[in-house]
């Protein structure tokens, strides 16, 4: 009786809400509310405090906190746990699980029971926001997906139907040493997709990668998918460069950031250089031919280690940016407040929150709506502004034939443009130095100009860096 009295007295009641709408959210719901009622042993006071001490038990802030404690515990003590939202206090508790079926059950067996419920709501497209407020260690946009730490793991299955919710519907697992069918059966039974693309050192790895890459670039190219190794980063890194050397460099798509073999991290590319040269050994031995030109393949490798020692970027001084910028959205479109003439602008979202504001014949800029902050590229007078001699690389664009719009820096035959729109936080700027023959010839064919159409083209970043100097366009 005074086990009830103090329950009553003690009780929030403002909490019984949210400890309901959480039961209600379970698929076992009716069992615990109704056939055995376990889950009404919350409004005893001991679901909060211990009855050995009376002292209270371990609150998490979260109820995502209080699974990844309780998955962890499973696997320690070999019993399953579970979680509640506390009556007496504003946290989520952990206990023990009374149900004797589950005792039998493995660890995974417990995660596949409470993770794998087909997700009814999902995202047409990719929720960026969303899924970036999971609190996943590395994670970071990359080609249309996403990368990070496995999803596999204990500590990011609180974020598993998160991330289905926002529209990932593509595994890509790299770890060669990984042997469990946990994670195929959690994407089975979640109803998206699992394909593991076994990426390590060793030739039987290598021959695996090269004949599953047509599938894993297809992967790539459809987008939304998550790609990780155990920690999403430096197999990662090996992988996406592969992708890019031998596939996606030959399409003008950017280079991937290197997040792993970083050189302010103590690392070098040494790793990402020994697949790649076995990859293109392997090729070639097996195909009678070079994948790709030995030069062009120098050349790609020589970005890789230039992204990794942060060579390709600038320092945020060194760029002149507008800040303080406010963007809004409605009826009449996208409308920007902060600054006079980006006020009178049209603008036009490119992806990943950037914006392409103003006429490709100048006044031109670039924005990213969630900093606030823009760079002009091109003033009133088809002028390229804000580019240092840095941003050319005027070794290579020795070999362009129509010079005098370069060194002029003036933008005239089809303005300023981009290859496509920012994916994995970069966007390719197009620059078309000489326009084909044909444009100078008449209705008659009179004046035509035997010559090809020569571009160049530089890559900048969501931070507004030029990342990859301006170059001669391949083809």
């Amino acid at each position: 009786m005074g086990t009830v009295l103090t329950s009553i007295r003690k009780i929030r009641f403002r909490y019984i809400g949210r400890w309901l709408r959480d039961q209600l959210s379970r698929p076992d719901w009716f069992r615990n509310l109704v056939l055995n009622r376990s889950a009404w042993g919350a409004f005893s006071f001991y679901a909060h405090a211990k009855r050995s001490d009376g002292k209270s038990k371990i609150a998490y802030s979260s109820k995502a906190k209080a699974e990844k404690a309780a998955f962890n515990m499973a696997k320690r003590h070999g019993h399953p746990f579970i979680t509640y939202k506390c009556l007496f206090c504003d946290g989520w508790h952990v206990s023990k699980a009374v149900n004797k079926k589950s005792e039998c059950k493995t660890t995974e067996e417990i995660a596949l029971d409470k993770y794998a419920v087909p997700t009814n709501t999902r995202a047409e497209g990719l929720d960026v926001e969303r899924i970036m407020s999971t609190g996943i260690p590395d994670l970071a946009q990359v080609y249309g997906g996403f990368r990070g730490r496995t999803l596999s793991s204990t500590r990011q299955l609180h974020a598993w139907n998160t991330m289905i919710e926002s529209g990932i519907s593509q595994i890509i697992d790299l770890r060669a040493d990984y042997s469990s069918d946990f994670y195929s059966e959690l994407c089975l039974r979640s109803g998206i997709s699992y394909f593991k693309y076994p990426v390590a050192y060793e030739d039987v790895w290598i021959a695996r990668m090269v004949e599953l890459f047509p599938e894993f670039c297809k992967l790539i190219d459809n987008g939304r998918f998550y790609i990780a190794c155990a920690m999403g980063l430096h197999r990662t890194d090996i992988a996406l460069c592969t992708y890019w050397v031998f596939y996606a460099a030959d399409k003008g798509i950017a280079p991937p950031p290197i997040c792993g073999y970083r050189k302010d991290k103590g690392l070098t590319t040494n790793k990402i250089m020994r697949v790649l040269n076995a990859f293109y050994k392997y090729r070639t031995e097996n195909e009678g031919k070079e994948p790709i030109p030995m030069d062009v393949f120098l050349e790609r490798k020589e970005i890789i280690k230039q992204l990794s020692r942060g060579h390709l970027k600038k320092d945020d001084e060194d760029v002149k940016l507008i800040t303080g910028l406010t963007f809004c959205s409605d009826e009449r479109g996208i409308t920007c407040q902060g600054h006079p003439l980006l006020e009178k602008l049209s603008i036009h979202p490119i992806g990943e929150g950037m914006l392409w504001i103003g006429d490709s014949h100048g006044p031109l800029f670039f924005a990213n709506s969630l900093t606030g902050k823009a760079r002009q590229l091109l003033d009133e007078g088809s002028h390229l502004v804000g580019f240092e001699d840095r941003d050319f690389d005027w070794e290579k664009l020795k070999s362009v034939k129509h010079t005098y719009d370069l060194n002029r820096k003036y933008v005239d035959y089809g303005g300023l443009g981009r290859y496509d729109d920012f994916r994995d936080g970069v966007c390719s700027l197009c620059w078309m130095l000489y326009p084909d023959g044909r444009y100078f010839a008449d209705e008659d064919g009179y004046g035509m100009e035997d010559n090809e159409e020569e571009n160049i083209s530089c890559v900048i970043d969501s931070d507004l860096r030029i990342v990859r100097p301006w170059q001669p366009m391949a083809g």
